[in-house]
Formats: C-alpha cells, structure tokens, sequence
C-alpha cells in the first residue's frame, strides 16, 4: 500500500469517528513537534561532524599505544539485533573503540520497518534480516545469519542482541557460528549460553528448577509444572500458609485472574477449586508463586565463568503504557525508566554475588541480564530484604544505557579479550557505572535511563484528556526527563543522532499511521 494511501485511510478513520482515536492524537502530536525536533537533531548533527573520525582515531591510537590493549590490531564485530538500544550501543562502544561493526536487524517491505541502525555512522555495512515466519524454530534467522557470516562478513566477535522470543535460538546459532568459524583463518568468538544452558533458563519454572539443582545462593520463586491435584496439594503444602500462588495453564501466558489464586481462605475452598481443574498428564498447569517487591536487575558479562563486566539496576515504576497506544519497541524496552545502584552497597554485592555464581557454574562466554524481585519484610532488627531471581536472558539489555562512555569502551576491551582468550594485558576490574563511585562521579554523570517514546505517550498524549493540571505537571515531567543531565535516553547519543530522529519521527508516525488503517 502506497504512503498517501495510507495518509487518506488514516484521516477517513479519524474523520468518521465521533473523537479522534488516540492513535491519530498520538500522531497529530508526534508531527506536531517535528520542526522542533528536526532542528535539534539537525544541530546535533551538524555539531558533531567535525569531531567524529577524528575522535574515533584518537581513541584507537590510544588503545593500541596503551600498556592496557587487547588486541594489536582493530577486530569486526558483527551484531545482529543492532537497532535495538543494547545493540546500538554496543556498535558505539565498538566503533569509538577503532574496531570495524557490521550490523544487521529485521526489516519488511514497508518504510516503517527500516531499521534505524542503518543510518548510524557506528555501522560500516548494515545487513536487513527477513522477518521471521517460525516463531518455534526461527529458521530464517538462523539461515540468514549464517549466509552473511559465510559470504560477506569475516568476523572476529559474533554478539547477538536480537530480542527474539526463545533463547535457545541464540545458543543453537552461537554453536552453529562456531562450528563453522573453526574451518576459516579467522576464529569467530560467539557469544552466548551453550545449548543447554538455554534450555536451562529459557522458562520460569526450568529456570527455578536449574537454580534449585545448581545449588546457588539465592533461591527463586516456586514455579512448578503440576500434572495431578495432588501435585497441586502437595506443592502448596511444602510452600508454607503465607505463600500465595496463581495456577494456570501450560499453555496461556496471560495474567492469572482471581479465580486461579491459590490457596483460597478456607480449605473446602481450595479443594473446590483444584478439583474443578482439567488436569492429567497431557493437560498440565503451571504453579506460580505471586510475589510483590521492587524489580531489579542485571547486565552482565564474562569470559570463562569470569564476570568482567556488570551493571545493577532498578526498573523504576514498572508503568504499563496506556491501552489506546503500541508504540512498536521490543520487549525489554517495555520497562520505561531504569536507575543503576552501586555493586558496594549491600544489595549491589549479594546482585553481583549471584551473577558471579552463575557465571562460574557454567564457565559461561556471555553477555547476559537477570531479573529480581526484592520484598523487604520488617524485622525486629530493622528490614530484611528477600532476593528472587525471576529470569535470566542471555543476551544485552537496555541497563546498558547506563554505562559511561569509560566503562562502555572497557566493556569492548572485555569482549576483546574473550577474543584472544587472554586476559594478561587488560586489568581485571569491574564494569560500573561510574555514578556509584562518590570519587569518581562527576555533577553530570548519568545515572538513569528511559524511553522517549514511552514516556511522550504516558506524559503527554495520555493525560490530553485529563485535568489541565494533570496534563501540566505530565508535561513538566516530560521535559524535565529531556533536559535533566541525570537522565539519558535509552538510544540517542549527541554524536550519533541520525538513529534517534529516525526512529522517533519517521518509523514511529508511519507505524502509526499503519494502525490506523
């Protein structure tokens, strides 16, 4: 469908309806800011031209002449999933580190689905990836890779930030790169969780189960997979009174509704409830244990069971975005703002303590993220505070907005290191964002990160219908998100900001103006 089609279709739609949908508001005033915006992005752009390449040399000279390189020489990395904010990043920190960054990233027939990592100047060569038409397998994606890594790309680091659904895929393609980088001169370093890792940690309830069996030190929320009643029974038996669950089944991954808590407030109850459940051996549930904290998480990387790299975060106010509204981001930029906390203070070590553990059971080569959920229980001694790991991905996550520009280039020489299998020339010193170090963070040192698009539609486009002081003070938060200098966005950068504008004012207004036809 051609784009004034589209246009027209998209203003017959608002036309007709007796309010404007809150998809054509959210475009009216998307479009309604686009002067502004296209001069800021023009002035951005326009400012960092002449500091660019000589930058980017400056630094690799350094990084070779220094006692601390990794590598005599610039490596190519290949990032698939390079449109995303990790992966956006990670071509930053590569490039402005002297290396060669080849990307790739799923794009469609339409306009609206270009990539916006095409138009970084961190990219040397962008490859577009099909659409993925098996969500179980994802063959195309996995065929694809391999025929740019086979035909056009001799790469040194194959890192993986793709936010596919099924995390088996990324280790079936790591394995598979692998294998097929041996027979080349060049050796392909892939990173990623070995195959059985991912099956490991690919659901709750096996992630629960592996932490159980591996014996670490945190235990997870009881998930289990039910085949009986009296597996039901029992499970809530060992779980204690105070343990709430929600039951469902295998196969539904909606929230659970009132009618599935368990156990109910007196046992007939229960045992109503259980026995009016359809389950057997080809007919199973999934038990979960409801528990309400603060989330909190984090992005890690190791080399050999080694974690070299890390970066603790809270999600803070886990908003949901207003229904009226989808805003095309990946799942993980569900979560709109994020607040890195310091690896010295006593959550930041037992987060870090666990994310070492993990590492080390499995001797991983990874970049990977965990999710907690952290309930603090008064105490007569003060407040205990209970620590449940709820997923792990084995992949980068957005908390990678919260690395300095320092720590991000220190994070290329770790991946660099991985490489070359050594670890003689580079200190062995902890990734973190430098905002946790006192001595170190500086009046302007970022600390927090979030997503424009999210927080235009919660703050502004949400609240047009609301009181005029609501929609002010949303408005007020808005701006004070874009000009405070705690707060980054999760993928502009003032150097590289062609992404940013791409994304926010032409793939998201034409996303938009798809919805509405």
């Amino acid at each position: 469908m051609s784009l004034s089609r589209v246009i027209t279709n998209a203003i017959e739609v608002a036309r007709r309806a007796r309010r404007p949908s809150p998809a054509f508001t959210l475009l009216v005033a998307n479009l309604l800011l686009f002067p502004l915006t296209a001069i800021l992005f023009t002035l951005a752009y326009l400012r960092s031209l002449p500091h660019v390449r000589h930058s980017s040399k400056r630094r690799a000279q350094g990084r070779t002449q220094s006692g601390n390189s990794l590598s005599s020489k610039p490596l190519t990395i290949f990032i698939t999933g390079v449109g995303t904010p990790q992966g956006l990043k990670l071509a930053r920190s590569f490039y402005q580190d002297g290396h060669t960054v080849i990307g790739a990233d799923f794009e469609s027939a339409g306009l609206w689905s270009k990539s916006c990592a095409r138009f970084s100047r961190a990219l040397h060569t962008f490859h577009p990836l099909s659409p993925n038409n098996d969500p179980e397998t994802w063959e195309n994606y996995t065929r694809e890779v391999l025929t740019i890594i086979r035909t056009k790309v001799s790469c040194d680091l194959f890192i993986q930030c793709s936010n596919l659904p099924n995390s088996r895929v990324d280790s079936h393609l790591k394995s598979l790169v692998e294998r097929f980088s041996r027979s080349k001169v060049i050796s392909t370093c892939a990173f990623g969780f070995p195959f059985h890792v991912a099956c490991e940690v690919s659901t709750d309830w096996m992630f629960s189960d592996w932490i159980e069996e591996a014996g670490l030190s945190l235990r997870a929320k009881r998930v289990r997979v039910v085949k009986s009643r009296a597996q039901v029974h029992k499970a809530l038996g060992a779980a204690g009174r105070d343990a709430k669950f929600a039951i469902q089944l295998r196969s539904l991954s909606s929230k659970p509704q009132s009618d599935t808590l368990l156990p109910r407030s007196t046992m007939n109850e229960t045992y109503h409830i259980i026995a009016g459940l359809d389950i057997s051996e080809k007919n199973s549930w999934i038990l979960r244990e409801l528990v309400e904290g603060a989330e909190y998480g984090v992005d890690a990387v190791s080399v050999d069971g080694e974690v070299m790299g890390c970066v603790a975060y809270r999600v803070l106010s886990p908003r949901a975005l207003p229904t009226h509204t989808n805003i095309h981001v990946t799942p993980e930029d569900s979560r709109s703002r994020i607040e890195s906390i310091s690896l010295a203070s006593a959550l930041g070590r037992s987060l870090h303590h666990f994310t070492c553990e993990m590492a080390l059971h499995e001797a991983l080569t990874a970049h990977f993220s965990l999710r907690f959920i952290v309930v603090e229980k008064p105490t007569s001694g003060g407040t205990e505070q209970i620590i449940y790991p709820i997923s792990c991905v084995p992949r980068p996550s957005t908390a990678m907005a919260l690395l300095s520009p320092e720590d991000g280039m220190r994070q290329t020489q770790v991946y660099c290191m991985a490489h070359r299998k050594t670890g003689a020339s580079v200190e062995p010193r902890m990734i973190e964002n430098h905002v946790t170090d006192d001595h170190a963070a500086g009046p302007f040192t970022r600390t927090k990160a979030y997503n424009v698009q999210h927080e235009f539609s919660e703050l502004v486009v949400g609240r047009l219908r609301s009181p005029l002081l609501d929609l002010l003070e949303g408005i007020f938060q808005f701006c004070y998100l874009l000009l405070s200098p705690e707060w980054k966005e999760i993928r502009f950068d003032v150097w590289d900001p062609v992404p940013s504008f791409w994304e926010w004012q032409v793939r998201w207004p034409l996303q938009l103006l798809a919805e509405l036809t």
